[in-house]
């Protein structure tokens, strides 16, 4: 992380772009709480009762699943 300093404040920038953190971070999460499955967590926000998924949400994931189904193919 960088930082500069603005009067008596410091300004940290991330030197990591953001999608790149965001993937390192969801390997974390999935290792940490879903012992690595991506299905586990898909699972656990289509079943949670705190996380309600929209249809457009479930459309979007119908199709990346689909998607990933072609490219495997």
């Amino acid at each position: 992380m960088k930082h500069h300093q603005d009067g008596v404040r410091y300004v940290f920038l991330p030197v990591v772009p953001r999608k790149k953190a965001s993937i390192e971070a969801l390997k974390h999460l999935l290792e940490t709480f879903f012992d690595g499955s991506a299905a586990n967590a898909a699972e656990a926000l289509v079943d949670g009762s705190t996380a309600r998924l929209a249809p457009e949400e479930l459309d979007r994931l119908e199709q990346l699943i689909a998607q990933a189904r072609k490219e495997k193919s």
